[in-house]
């Protein structure tokens, strides 16, 4: 119950702040899925896809490579697992 309340003020400041996204994309696991599913009844106009270099096993230098190769202009929402999306992000840092 704790967790679904702080997910939804999450969701309710991450809506105030990010007014235009393209992309939500989650883990296949259960739990980042019904994150994601959450988030994306709230934000209205995402796709919405699964992708399993979200897994917590895999590098995070895969998940930034697909990213790349898609050429998408718009911004992304990942759900995931950590410690791998603090991995992805100081893989992308430094």
């Amino acid at each position: 119950a704790k967790g679904r309340a702080d997910l939804k003020v999450v969701v309710r400041s991450l809506t105030s702040i990010v007014k235009s996204m393209d992309f939500l994309v989650s883990s296949p696991y259960v739990r980042a899925k019904q994150t994601a599913e959450f988030v994306n009844r709230r934000m209205k106009n995402l796709n919405f896809e699964i992708w399993p270099e979200l897994k917590p096993d895999e590098r995070p230098e895969l998940l930034l490579q697909k990213v790349k190769n898609r050429k998408a202009s718009g911004g992304y929402i990942f759900v995931g697992h950590e410690p791998h999306l603090s991995r992805l992000l100081s893989f992308i840092l430094t």
